[in-house]
């Protein structure tokens, strides 16, 4: 339901952690379609391979994906329908399309070739069944690029010195005022300001070793 989501906060406060949660609970649920991307060389996000898409090369995944979505786009002519889960309502269950979810960890890092593919599938890859997942560690407003902050319908920050970066990830204050407890944030959803404890994960050998699928 959270369509597109926005992580951001500072080092070592749990983000990337909870993003390894939610990756290993789409991998056991067995029902997404996983692409990976870290900007840190597969540090982090490579262990996941034999069970998601992963690459260092962020372009190459995206037009992977966007060739995903010009195929749906396709078939939902066939039926005369315009978004994913319409579609999947009136297919049979074996044809149904499976979400398809993007994790992008840092998007300071992503290449200048690759912004506008990445901007474009964020303001319109949902109908499509696709789900971006764009996380910072460095809330500044230049880094943080004003088309993805628009775009992107749920944002969770986790704590940061400032109200300026409080306001960058959620377009308003509260973040700053936190407890510096990893794992804590704050989100706003169905216009409620919601303060939670994110929970953690054990994470697999970096060479994949021990990953169940």
């Amino acid at each position: 339901e959270m369509d597109s989501v926005l992580v951001g906060g500072s080092r070592r406060m749990g983000k990337t952690r909870l993003l390894h949660g939610w990756i290993q609970a789409m991998i056991h649920g067995g029902k997404c379609s996983l692409f990976l991307w870290d900007g840190k060389g597969g540090m982090e996000f490579a262990r996941y391979g034999s069970a998601a898409r992963f690459s260092n090369d962020l372009r190459e995944l995206l037009a992977e994906i966007n060739l995903e979505r010009a195929r749906r786009i396709e078939l939902f002519k066939t039926v005369g329908v315009t978004s994913a889960p319409e579609y999947n309502a009136v297919v049979d269950p074996g044809l149904r399309l499976p979400l398809l979810v993007l994790v992008v960890d840092e998007v300071a890092d992503v290449p200048d070739d690759s912004r506008d593919m990445l901007a474009e599938l964020v303001g319109r890859g949902g109908a499509a069944g696709i789900h971006p997942i764009i996380a910072t560690t460095y809330p500044e407003a230049g880094r943080v690029q004003s088309f993805l902050k628009a775009n992107i319908s749920t944002r969770i920050c986790f704590p940061v010195p400032t109200h300026t970066e409080s306001k960058v990830i959620l377009n308003r204050t509260g973040a700053e005022k936190l407890s510096k407890i990893k794992g804590r944030i704050i989100f706003v959803w169905e216009a409620n300001t919601i303060t939670a404890q994110t929970f953690q994960v054990e994470l697999p050998d970096p060479s994949g070793a021990g990953l169940l699928t």
